[in-house]
Formats: structure tokens, sequence, C-alpha cells
């Protein structure tokens, strides 16, 4: 009777090893892949979230006019977001594609008034109010007059002693303030070729809601229009923003919106 114990050969064991290899591995890298994927995943949701909480902070900022836009029609920024453990740092750029407003006017602070007129650059795309025209009121009341020609449909304004002649016009002031000691008295629109006739048309003038008193009219189609709290659109901004992961400084997206306001 034999009874020595029979073991396992040595093709047995490599071929129980290559087995088990072969059943361990795939399992192995898919567990990786797995992890990996989870990864990139969780790395594409937080971008997606800072991209989200960037853009509906800088639309509300520019939609209630908390974002104020240069006569320039250029203005750049950044904010900081943290999401969990990471701190993003936002760029944005913002750029006035159109706006409806005629003109531009504010005093300084000795009571200059200067107007800009509206002018469209065509290699930026950007609306912006320049060409400035200013002069020194002899009172501290300034008088404003529109007359309108409907039938080549074009404006002039008169601002004090300054004129300012518009072709297709909307009809629409900007008014910047810096100074409240200067007011003005603004009359309606009047035909070009007939002043004393006064016309239907309507002229608004939009201004910080501190400036308004600065204003007085007798007519009921002139309207001063506190632009903080205007629901009239005037001005399309396009927003160009671009997002770093700090502290490496890593662009990880970047976006363009358009706000109206």
């Amino acid at each position: 009777m034999n009874d020595k114990k029979k073991g396992f050969t040595l093709i047995e064991v490599l071929v129980a090893v290559a087995i088990f290899a072969i059943l361990v591995i795939p399992i192995g890298n898919l567990i990786s892949q797995s992890v990996k994927i989870n990864f990139e995943a969780k790395k594409k949701a937080a971008v997606a979230t800072v991209l989200n909480e960037a853009i509906e902070q800088i639309y509300h900022d520019v939609r209630n006019r908390i974002i104020s836009l240069p006569r320039e029609g250029e203005y750049h920024d950044v904010k900081y977001i943290s999401h969990e453990t990471n701190t993003y740092i936002v760029e944005y750029d913002l750029k006035r594609m159109d706006a409806n407003y005629d003109f531009w006017f504010e005093t300084d602070s000795v009571g200059k008034v200067s107007v800009y007129e509206r002018v469209y650059d065509s290699v930026t795309g950007i609306v912006k109010y320049d060409n400035p025209m200013s002069f020194l009121p002899s009172t501290n009341d300034v008088k404003i007059e529109v007359l309108y020609n409907g039938t080549n449909d074009e404006a002039i304004y008169n601002i004090g002693i300054l004129t300012l002649n518009v072709k297709n016009p909307k009809l629409n002031a900007k008014y910047g303030g810096k100074n409240n000691t200067v007011s003005f008295s603004v009359y309606g629109v009047y035909d070009m070729f007939n002043p004393s006739q006064q016309l239907s048309k309507i002229f608004y003038i939009f201004t910080p809601n501190s400036y308004i008193g600065q204003f007085t009219t007798d007519s009921n189609t002139i309207k001063f229009v506190d632009e903080d709290h205007s629901k009239f659109f005037n001005e399309i901004i396009r927003v160009h923003l671009s997002i770093y992961r700090l502290p490496s400084h890593e662009k990880i997206k970047e976006s363009n919106f358009v706000v109206r306001r």
C-alpha cells in the first residue's frame, strides 16, 4: 500500500496561476478604470457647478446694474468661487454690443456738462460713447430741447449751448451724474421744421435714482426713468469668462453669454 500523498506538479501550479491572472487582472483593470472615470466625472461636475454659479452671479449683477459698464463699453473684473475643498478664480470681460441711448451726458465736480455721442467701433465690435463736447453753464439750470424730423428720421438735441445731430434716433439718453448741483429743464419733442408744434413722440432719460431729482419737465412726453429698477432693455452686453483652479492657475473652462438690460 502506497501512503505517499500526491502534490501538485509544477505545470498544474503554473496553469492555476495563469487562470487566476486571467480572471483577476481584468477585474483589477476594471476597478482602476472605474475609479478613474468616477474621478473625471467628479471633476467635470465640479467645473459645471462652478461655471453655473459664475454665470448666475455675473448675469444677476449685470442685469441688475450692480456691475456698471462705463462709457467706453468695456469692463474687466474677477470673482472667487469656492466649491468643496477647491477655490476657483473667475475672470470676466464685459463688452457693450449694442445700446439704445442716442447720447450719454454727465456733469463733473465743478459743474461742467459733457455730452458723448454714440460710436460703433467696427474693430472691437463695441458700442461706446465718445467724441465729447463740453461746456460750463452760466447758471445751474441747463435747458434740453429735442427736435425731430419724421420724414428723414433724425433728431437734433440741444443741450445748453451744445447741438447733437442723430440719424435714426431712439429718443433715449443716458445721464451718468457725478454732480447733483446742476439741474436740467427738459422740454417736449418738437417738430424740427415747426418748433412750435409739439409731437407725441416720447423722449426717455435713463439715470440712477439718486439723480432723477435734477430733472424737471412740464411735458407728458418726457420720461425720467430710474435705470436701477427699469424694465426697459437698452443694452446688449456680451460676457466672456475664464475659470482657473487655484493654486495652480490652470485654466479649466471658458464660456460666453449675452445679457440684455
